[in-house]
């Protein structure tokens, strides 16, 4: 498939053959984590198999570390369901936020504190997953891969992820679209 200026897209072509699964998703999130300018070290970890985590505490308090053994195990389901995933955020999220306006300053009440894991992933069959999405069927099924890829690199500029999240139970897990943003250069779940 030939983008607008008529060259070859490099996530679904490689060396004028198409590329095998694994790889175009890798491409992919690799390009996803490019659109939030994450940091080379993130992406170099990827590259080498070792996806990392971005906990964040609060404004000044954000780090990344190494995945835990719960992670990788996670991470092989996902992988073994067809997600490939890329990137962990850690969140603190406070369940029954409600803001009080008691002062200059407005503060909030909560009823727990509870972290948020979201494995960031995207799909291995992107032809699949773009027909089940709906409305991205193109004329050739790398159009149709293309339409999802694009799609996808949009939502992302527009602060849209997709993952699977879960809390610290580890019980349930939500596939779903996330929002996340830029906090000194890390990229930060919005809670």
């Amino acid at each position: 498939m030939a983008d607008d200026h008529g060259k070859i897209d490099q996530r679904i072509f490689g060396n004028g053959k198409v590329l095998p699964f694994i790889t175009r998703s890798q491409r992919l999130a690799e390009d996803l984590m490019k659109v939030f300018k994450m940091k080379d070290s993130i992406i170099d970890a990827f590259k080498r198999g070792n996806v990392q985590r971005t906990v964040y505490v609060h404004y000044n308090k954000i780090f990344q570390v190494e995945s835990t053994d719960q992670d990788k195990e996670v991470i092989f389901d996902l992988l073994s369901q067809g997600q490939l995933v890329y990137h962990i955020l850690l969140a603190l999220d406070m369940q029954g936020k409600q803001q009080i306006l008691d002062g200059e300053l407005p503060s909030y009440v909560f009823d727990k504190l509870v972290s948020k894991i979201c494995y960031l992933c995207v799909p291995l069959d992107l032809y699949e997953e773009a027909l089940a999405e709906g409305d991205l069927e193109g004329a050739t099924r790398q159009e149709t891969i293309q339409n999802y890829i694009d799609d996808l690199i949009f939502e992302a500029q527009q602060g849209i992820l997709r993952a699977y999240v879960t809390d610290d139970s580890q019980e349930t897990f939500t596939f779903s679209r996330i929002e996340v943003t830029v906090v000194r250069g890390n990229l930060v779940l919005v809670t």
